[in-house]
């Protein structure tokens, strides 16, 4: 994004932990779509939420006891400063960034909700749990419009899809499944959920996706289950086909998080970073640069985080990339002045929780990025 001014990289810090010892950060958002661009909003194992300001390394607002149990996802921030969460306390909630208690509960799975999305101009929210439902809510109401149960669908991700009007969800039964969602004769109230499409995720059940941006159009990105090498890949979708496109491989461990970064030159196809289990970011490009249904990493391609397995990652418009871990840390990696040949320099920038600064670095010439401390 060309219109977005260079951030010039400081020194690296280090701030204390944003939660308990020993208690993970399984997921964060960006909330610079808030007017607020320096800040993250973290969720932890422990049923808190944190708004910090990663450039001061301050916390701006906590929400103690948020949920009962560990937070699992969060939606990003909309203008207005709303945004939602789901929790193992089987709850979803809405939230605003500037109001200390939430908007609204949402009362009715009957086990851990492990995903929410937000149709943001239609004032509706569709949530995700291993109670083998996904259910249609009304925010103005903070009712339930519809339940729709599968049997054995354990609800991995929910993520709305404005392009085609629906909702895509991943699920333990090896499926990726999207959700028609139908609107009153106005238009302007959702009032339920029909299945449209059921994608079959070949060996490894779905845990995350990604929309991949733009207009014409409509792709999707799944990261899956895997351990020892087995699995552990990404799935790019064809959503308006639909129809697999590839998969991309170089995971050891579960793929937990992909984000879409953002393009410095509106000439090239994109490119996605990956993390999860294995403790390391994987960058690819989603260029045709060849016909080939799967794509291997390039071993140059990888960052490997010393602090272990990511839960989630989030992505700004300057380029900073942000990661939560399982062992609590939260860390920033900024983009810094670009290099002929390579389209970016990466550092460390900012780490919550971290003892010490990980002594590692890597070069990615081909795909993407410059990685160093």
């Amino acid at each position: 994004m060309s219109s977005v001014p260079y951030l010039k990289p400081t020194q690296f810090q280090s701030f204390a932990g944003l939660f308990g010892g020993g208690t993970a950060a399984l997921t964060l958002r960006s909330c610079e779509d808030s007017n607020m661009p320096h800040h993250l909003i973290v969720g932890g194992e422990d049923g808190n939420l944190v708004l910090v300001d990663y450039e001061l390394g301050t916390t701006t607002r906590r929400w103690y006891g948020a949920h009962g149990r560990d937070v699992n996802s969060l939606t990003r921030p909309l203008s207005s400063g709303v945004f939602a969460s789901a929790s193992r306390d089987k709850l979803a909630k809405v939230w605003n960034l500037h109001s200390g208690e939430a908007l609204c509960e949402l009362h009715g799975h009957t086990a851990n909700v492990t995903s929410v999305t937000m149709g943001a101009e239609h004032n509706f929210l569709v949530s995700g749990s291993r109670d083998n439902t996904v259910r249609l809510w009304d925010l103005e109401r903070a009712e339930e419009v519809q339940c729709c149960e599968i049997k054995q669908n354990i609800v991995q991700f929910t993520q709305w899809v404005p392009q085609l009007h629906c909702v895509a969800q991943g699920g333990e039964d090896l499926t990726v499944r999207l959700w028609d969602v139908r609107m009153n004769a106005n238009g302007k109230k959702a009032v339920g959920l029909s299945l449209a499409t059921t994608l079959a995720c070949i060996e490894y059940h779905p845990i995350c996706c990604e929309l991949i941006p733009g207009k014409e159009t409509c792709g999707l990105l799944t990261g899956h289950n895997g351990f020892n090498g087995h699995g552990a890949y990404v799935v790019e979708w064809d959503l308006r086909m639909p129809k697999c496109l590839r998969i991309f491989h170089g995971h050891t461990g579960t793929v937990r998080s992909i984000r879409t970064l953002p393009q410095q030159d509106p000439a090239n196809h994109g490119e996605f970073v990956s993390a999860g289990d294995d403790g390391e970011m994987i960058f690819f490009s989603m260029g045709p640069s060849s016909h080939e249904t799967d794509v291997a990493y390039d071993s140059r391609s990888i960052f490997k985080l010393n602090e272990g397995r990511v839960t989630c990652l989030d992505v700004c418009a300057n380029g900073d990339i942000f990661s939560s871990m399982w062992d609590g840390a939260v860390s920033v990696l900024r983009c810094t002045s670009p290099k002929k040949g390579v389209k970016g320099t990466l550092k460390r920038f900012r780490c919550f929780g971290a003892e010490e600064l990980p002594k590692v670095r890597c070069v990615v010439r081909r795909a993407l990025w410059h990685l160093s401390i």
